[in-house]
């Protein structure tokens, strides 16, 4: 995730789609957190929502989220979106892609 807007997003939320088939190592997303990467995250069924404070300008954040394959698959999932959660025009979003688990 990158901040490529002129201004410092001090509330940023990136919304990471869940793909059908998979499920959340949590402890990926734990050590966001410890590593002070992410304030905070929430996860339902379908999305994890993870939580940016003060992300600066020019700013690069390498948010790795570990999913395990819950049987074979050959699907189009895990989009991103990523904005500014008080500017919410202020966006960027990844496409899904195909993901294939034999």
């Amino acid at each position: 995730v990158a901040n490529l807007n002129d201004k410092e997003i001090y509330n940023g939320m990136v919304i990471v789609d869940i793909p059908q088939g998979f499920v959340v190592d949590e402890s990926s997303l734990q050590k966001l957190v410890s590593n002070n990467l992410i304030e905070k995250y929430e996860m339902n069924y379908r999305t994890i929502n993870l939580y940016i404070r003060n992300f600066e300008v020019n700013n690069v954040l390498d948010l790795n989220v570990l999913f395990r394959a819950s049987y074979p698959v050959r699907i189009t999932g895990l989009s991103v979106k990523a904005y500014d959660y008080y500017n919410p025009e202020v966006y960027g979003v990844a496409l899904p892609r195909l993901i294939v688990v034999n």
